[in-house]
């Protein structure tokens, strides 16, 4: 459902509100993840994803605090990074618009990875489960909205967030295509799954028929209106960026270079995506997105060739907020020499960019 998966494409921004020391009100997009890594105990106070109320609760001396939430969190225990391998084994790195800062979140596999009262809620950005708070005015603010995202967050509020909660259920979701969401949550042995399912069938079904009685996913703009494409389209400048590889075949060690800021991205419109985004003065390669309120969603897989440099780029999850002036960029990528011994890495974009 559209209104699940927008959320979690900035699910902080409507949780943090006073991130002690480093951070400021955020819009943040998420950088590149698995599956939450080995299942493992909760975080040991004062760790990365620890519970926290203020800095001197944290071995870091950083501490995001969460605005009311259905967890009654306070906060998390946090720390600066550049990439997710400045995280540690079960850490992502997430950009943090306010202050052009990234910092770190826990991943997981299940609640129990996290700190006590904290959800596990998958995020398809990223393949990952994050610990995070859920804000106790989730379904209030989207309740405003017309079609089924307004029916759902109205009518089966309670239902929704017990699927954000559960990360199985948030799986089942994002897979969902058009006419398929329906059979794929239904027949799910899943009891948050079915129950959202059965809810929006009952109360949402007019709203939502489009999709057999479940919101379909993005294909661009939100649902019962036509996206605002204007904040995203234009030149924008690169601030500060990096490119971080791991994982490769060939056993070189994991490297981090910063992108130089004569790279530009040219935002247009497109013709089969809301979006579609050139890199100038760099590789050259154009992504398409759609546009979900202020983040822009890149499908997945595809594909740049960037013969001269004798490389290829497979965009593996990608997603542009913009704020204002501020764009942000957080995507994971294939990167695979397309010359010479052919070496495969994983390739985690971090970008910020001005808008000219």
């Amino acid at each position: 459902m559209r209104t699940l998966r927008a959320w979690m494409g900035g699910w902080l921004a409507g949780a943090c509100t006073a991130c002690s020391t480093i951070l400021g009100i955020g819009d943040p997009t998420v950088g590149p993840g698995d599956d939450g890594g080995p299942t493992a105990a909760p975080p040991a106070s004062g760790e990365l994803g620890a519970a926290c109320a203020v800095v001197d609760d944290c071995v870091s001396t950083q501490c995001l605090t969460f605005v009311s939430n259905d967890q009654n969190l306070p906060g998390l225990c946090t720390s600066p990074c550049t990439s997710s391998a400045d995280c540690g084994p079960r850490g992502t790195c997430v950009l943090q618009n306010a202050l052009q800062q990234s910092v770190c979140f826990l991943t997981c596999s299940t609640a129990a990875d996290c700190a006590q009262g904290a959800v596990c809620a998958w995020n398809s950005s990223i393949s990952s489960g994050v610990c995070t708070a859920i804000p106790s005015a989730f379904c209030s603010s989207l309740s405003g909205q017309t079609g089924c995202e307004g029916c759902i967050a109205g009518s089966c509020c309670s239902e929704l967030k017990a699927c954000i909660a559960d990360i199985e259920c948030g799986k089942l979701e994002s897979g969902c295509t058009s006419g398929g969401c329906a059979t794929a949550l239904q027949g799910s042995a899943n009891k948050a799954a079915s129950a959202i399912s059965r809810c929006v069938a009952s109360q949402c079904s007019m709203e939502c028929s489009s999709s057999g009685g479940v919101p379909p996913p993005p294909t661009g703009g939100t649902s019962g209106g036509t996206p605002n494409l204007t904040p995203f389209l234009g030149t924008w400048q690169l601030k500060n960026g990096t490119e971080s590889l791991s994982g490769c075949s060939d056993g070189t060690s994991n490297t981090t270079a910063s992108d130089s800021t004569s790279l530009q991205l040219q935002v247009v419109r497109g013709t089969t995506s809301d979006l579609v985004a050139t890199y100038v003065g760099g590789s050259g390669c154009s992504f398409k997105a759609n546009v979900q309120g202020s983040v822009a969603v890149a499908p997945t897989p595809q594909t740049c060739n960037v013969a001269q440099a004798g490389y290829a780029l497979t965009l593996t999850a990608g997603t542009f907020g913009v704020s204002g002036n501020t764009g942000q960029i957080a995507a994971t990528a294939t990167y695979q020499t397309t010359s010479g011994q052919s070496v495969t890495c994983t390739d985690d974009i971090q970008e910020i960019f001005s808008k000219l």
